[in-house]
C-alpha cells in the first residue's frame, strides 16, 4: 500500500485533498495558515498529477504577492527620497 503524504490527506470518504502551508510573508493577506482543496478523486495517480498543478500555481501566486510587495516598498522608498 502507498504511503500517505502530509500534503495529500484523505477525507473520511476516501477523497484526496491538496494541502499547502501559506508562507509567513503573505500570511497577513491570506487569513489561513494552510490552503486545502479537494482534488475530487479517489485515485492516487490522478491525485499526484492534479497536486503538481496546484502546487506550482500556488507557489507562483505566493511569489507574485511577495514580489509585488517588494516593488511597492521600493517605490515608496524612492518616493520618500525625493
Amino acid at each position: 500500500m502507498a504511503r500517505s503524504s502530509a500534503y495529500l490527506p484523505l477525507s473520511r470518504h476516501s477523497i484526496y485533498y491538496f494541502r499547502i502551508r501559506v508562507p509567513d510573508q503573505v500570511r497577513h493577506l491570506i487569513p489561513q495558515t494552510h490552503i486545502r482543496r479537494s482534488l475530487q478523486t479517489k485515485c492516487r495517480r490522478e491525485t499526484i498529477v492534479r497536486s503538481v498543478s496546484l502546487y506550482f500555481s500556488n507557489i507562483i501566486c505566493f511569489v507574485s504577492i511577495v514580489s509585488v510587495q517588494l516593488v511597492s516598498c521600493y517605490l515608496i522608498f524612492i518616493w520618500c527620497l525625493k
